[in-house]
């Protein structure tokens, strides 16, 4: 009996995260849709280079998928789930592409990231368009 409602409870708990929590490629492109993120394709790129696939320190341990810094102490963002990650690239990041002046549908994404200088990497760009997205 006592392993019987161990399962039942281990069940209830796992269901009541929902579908969509583990951390893979296809849950970070379905929650940015979610969550109104632009460009979702370069930006799931962005955290595949920023996390070597997503399997990086930073991204199991900090649940930080973008290398996201605090401006003032310039130490990373330490989040409780991936999910506040991809909530903290759109709220940091992606304001800044329409406060900038671009526009989502016409913009050049790959150019506001260097316009903004988001990473130190001057082959950062070229790396992201050569990753191929699995289908």
């Amino acid at each position: 009996m006592r392993v019987f409602k161990f399962i039942f409870i281990l069940l209830i708990s796992v269901n009541s995260f929902g579908a969509g929590n583990e951390l893979t490629v296809s849950n970070v492109k379905t929650y940015l849709k979610e969550i109104g993120v632009h460009h979702v394709d370069i930006v799931v790129r962005q955290a595949i280079l920023e996390t070597g696939w997503l399997k990086s320190y930073s991204a199991k341990t900090r649940h930080n998928l973008f290398g996201l810094t605090n401006g003032r102490t310039k130490s990373y963002y330490v989040f409780d789930h991936w999910k506040e990650s991809c909530k903290g690239y759109r709220d940091m990041v992606q304001y800044k592409y329409e406060k900038m002046g671009y526009n989502y549908e016409e913009g050049d994404y790959y150019k506001f990231l260097v316009s903004m200088h988001y990473a130190a990497d001057p082959d950062y760009i070229s790396k992201l368009k050569s990753i191929k997205l699995p289908k």
